[in-house]
């Protein structure tokens, strides 16, 4: 059967009692934030040892050292069908399978919606109400009291990503007042952090649409402070990893959209270039240090410096 997936990690200890959860759909972030959850829970409310398995078919059929029984997080449907989920009705052995929509999985899905020992969550992109729902809980989790105006553009500012709303209400959790202002609302959540990120996946497009993009989303201080750290937080998995193998590894699965585009920048990347990028931050903080009021033109400047530095 179906399950809400916002009310599953929205909710302290929702009743589960099933033997499979089939956590899909396009929107990795919250998959991942589903699969956590259901860890945690099982974790909390049995005995059961972890195993992480690829496939199905490497499922241990020994019995446990300690007579204990065992969940498995499957990352792939491969080698799942009717017969063998049938073979698998046992109180002693839980199954998460976690992979995103593919066509020929369509009917395999449906055989775990039909199934009553089964519960499916599909993850897509939040809708308002979704989000609605979300950042109403974080406010009365950490006693926050706010206006309408200011909720809702909350609501319209924050990413439709999971993992990048839920960083952003993090941030209520060390805030000193308990009532969130207009002027608050600017501080916390100036723009939509993805928005900014997005500009650099446009590093390799002409000049003038890059700085037509800057300008449409820095417009302050404030702004042009955290679309450099943005930038350079993208920049260092270019900087740290070595090999595109391990690049693609550990780049943010939230951004599994752009994640073509970060690999074509990765590769024109060699040793000289990634020396001169860090010398880019080096110079770019100090300015922002010692220039606050010049704070936009400074990160135009970095912009520009980075999109050089990768198309030479």
């Amino acid at each position: 059967m179906r399950s809400d997936p916002i009310h599953l990690v929205l909710e302290e200890n929702p009743k589960l009692e099933k033997n499979f959860y089939l956590i899909s759909g396009n929107e990795p972030t919250l998959m991942e934030r589903v699969k956590d959850k259901l860890i945690e829970l099982i974790k909390k409310n049995t005995q059961f040892e972890l195993e992480k398995i690829e496939e199905f078919s490497q499922k241990d059929n020994n019995v446990s050292l300690f007579n204990k029984g065992r969940f498995y997080v499957v990352s792939s449907l491969k080698g799942v069908d009717k017969e063998s989920i049938n073979g698998l009705c046992t109180n002693s052995e839980i199954f998460i399978f976690i992979e995103e929509n593919k066509p020929k999985n369509k009917i395999l899905k449906k055989l775990f919606i039909d199934r009553p020992d089964c519960f499916v969550f599909d993850c897509y992109e939040l809708s308002r109400e979704s989000k609605t729902k979300i950042i109403r809980k974080y406010l009365n989790s950490f006693d926050i009291k706010i206006g309408d105006e200011e909720f809702w553009r909350i609501v319209e500012t924050l990413d439709n990503r999971f993992m990048l709303l839920e960083k952003e209400l993090l941030k209520l959790e060390f805030l000193e007042s308990k009532v969130l202002n207009k002027q608050l609302v600017s501080k916390l959540f100036t723009k939509n952090s993805s928005q900014t990120e997005k500009i650099f996946f446009k590093i390799l497009n002409d000049k003038d649409v890059l700085v037509r993009e800057y300008f449409n989303n820095v417009t302050n201080d404030i702004e042009a402070n955290n679309f450099y750290y943005n930038i350079k937080r993208l920049s260092l998995y270019i900087i740290n990893n070595t090999n595109q193998s391990e690049f693609e590894k550990n780049f943010p699965k939230y951004l599994f959209r752009e994640k073509n585009i970060m690999i074509n920048i990765f590769k024109k990347y060699n040793d000289k270039k990634k020396k001169s990028l860090l010398k880019l931050f080096y110079v770019t903080e100090k300015l922002l240090r010692t220039n606050k009021e010049l704070s936009v033109a400074t990160c135009l400047r970095f912009l520009l410096g980075v999109r050089r530095i990768t198309i030479s």
